[in-house]
Order: structure tokens, then C-alpha cells, then sequence
């Protein structure tokens, strides 16, 4: 940490240093102190899509929804099409109690198995809703082909 505070005196221009601080500090990037390295971060490098998830993120981890969405709006700028940016925002809606809104986002996207992050927001949208039962078979449809491939690497590992 005092590295690349002495590094950011010497470089203060780049927001590879900033960026790198609220991780550190503390051991989370969340907290006033955070937050202020990440505004400085983004000044430095406002079109930074990783920054600027993860500021989004710092925002969500404090429940600072309109901070946070304000992020994802500038980040879905650079990235229109960002699953986990249009997943990050239902999560937002479903925090604040909108699932309609929620719903809006996660109905359009089919996850592939390897999404977890997808099928976790559209399973816990159909807990909200009190409707699990409609994701019971893409789980099981989505364990089953993880099955398939496990089965399938562990026999070419196996039989080489």
C-alpha cells in the first residue's frame, strides 16, 4: 500500500495506481476512502471498463444503488451488450424491491452453464416471485450438460 502511494507521487497521471488502491485498502474496494480513489481513477481514465465495474461494485457492496447504477449506465456506454452489466442492474433492482423492473432485464438472457452469475439472479428473481418451480429444469438442464462435459473431459483425460 505505501508502494503505490509513493509510486502514485511519482506517476500521478496514471490510473493503474488508483485503480489498484481501494483493493487494497482494507482488503475491500468499499468505503469513503475507496470511493475517493475511484473518482480520482475514473478523472484519470474515465473510459477504464474495469474501474468502472468495479467502482459499480464498491457502490452496490455500500448499498449506494443510485451511485452504482450511474456507474453501469456509463459502463453499458462502452460495453452496450454486458451480460454481467444488465445482470448487475437486476441485481440492484431486485435490492430495491422493483422485480418487474428486475424481470425486465433477466427474462431475455439464457444463460450458458458456465454463467453462473445469470442463473443465480434469474433463481433468486424466481425465489422473489415465489415462483421456483419455473426454474427447476434449466438448473437441471444446465447440471446435466455440466455432467455430460465433466464426464466427457474426465474420459479423454483418462483414456488420453
Amino acid at each position: 500500500m505505501r508502494y503505490l502511494e509513493q509510486a502514485h507521487q511519482f506517476l500521478p497521471n496514471s490510473s493503474r495506481i488508483p485503480e489498484s488502491l481501494p483493493i487494497l485498502h482494507g482488503g475491500e474496494a468499499s468505503g469513503p476512502e475507496a470511493s475517493r480513489i475511484f473518482n480520482e481513477a475514473e478523472r484519470l481514465d474515465p473510459g477504464n471498463v474495469n474501474l468502472l465495474t468495479q467502482h459499480a461494485i464498491s457502490y452496490i457492496d455500500l448499498r449506494r444503488f443510485p451511485e452504482a447504477l450511474r456507474s453501469l449506465i456509463r459502463f453499458s456506454i462502452l460495453t452496450p451488450d454486458d451480460v454481467d452489466t444488465l445482470v448487475a442492474k437486476a441485481d440492484i433492482a431486485q435490492a430495491e424491491g422493483n422485480l418487474p423492473q428486475a424481470a425486465a432485464l433477466l427474462v431475455p438472457l439464457h444463460p450458458a452453464a458456465d454463467e453462473t452469475n445469470v442463473l443465480e439472479a434469474q433463481v433468486y428473481q424466481a425465489i422473489l416471485e415465489r415462483r421456483p418451480g419455473q426454474v427447476i429444469p434449466r438448473v437441471k438442464e444446465i447440471l446435466a450438460s455440466l455432467i455430460k462435459r465433466w464426464v466427457i473431459t474426465t474420459a479423454n483425460c483418462a483414456f488420453g
